[in-house]
């Protein structure tokens, strides 16, 4: 029986198939690692995304509600200018 040591050692056996999955596993790590980045600036973009739409709502609603007091107030003037 040989001694387990020996399964490791190189020639195309077993060290090179760990060598070459150790390799992979770094591989796909950076490849993970930089879709995480780029999966980050993603979400920020959609967070500033969010933000703009919600800033958006409040300039439609005060507009709405503002723009008929501004209108009633330009419709008195006009009259009184018209007389």
């Amino acid at each position: 029986m040989k001694p387990r040591y020996n399964r490791f050692q190189g020639n195309g056996g077993t060290l090179d198939q760990m060598r070459n999955l150790l390799n992979n596993m770094m591989i796909r790590g950076k490849t993970f690692l930089g879709r995480l980045h780029s999966e980050e600036n993603g979400q920020a973009l959609v967070e500033y995304a969010l933000i703009l739409a919600l800033v958006a709502v409040v300039v439609i609603a005060g507009i709405t509600l503002l723009g008929h007091a501004v209108n009633n107030t330009l419709n008195n003037v006009a009259n009184t200018v018209n007389g």
